[in-house]
């Protein structure tokens, strides 16, 4: 539990957060009701523009989001949602590559 490991920090960051199971909700808001400030990041959609992982719930109780782009590698715009690779796999060159980032701070859940 990262709460134990905590020395008086007032911030406490996780990135790659899609990827966390479901005990980032209550580690987030035990955080949050401590007064400390909480910087999530992660994807908000998959290669498949589904929900990815936590993600939403985590955007539901966040006091403030901020949703940050990529730059599409193939035509140079803002871009949006990831692109799976597979090795191997014929892809079509007409396809975006885009990912999207997504920072969620939450000061306080109540």
């Amino acid at each position: 539990n990262v709460i134990t490991y905590l020395n008086n920090e007032n911030t406490v960051c996780f990135d790659e957060a899609q990827f966390f199971n479901e005990s980032i909700i209550k580690v987030v808001q035990q955080l949050a009701d401590d007064g400390i400030r909480v910087i999530i990041s992660g994807l908000d959609m998959d290669y498949k523009r589904e929900p990815f992982g936590y993600m939403p719930y985590l955007l539901s109780i966040s006091d403030t989001v901020t949703k940050l782009t990529a730059v599409c590698n193939s035509c140079g715009e803002d871009a949006m949602y990831s692109k799976r690779i597979v090795p191997g796999a014929s892809l079509i060159s007409t396809t975006i590559v885009l990912i999207v980032v997504l920072s969620i701070i939450v000061s306080s859940l109540f």
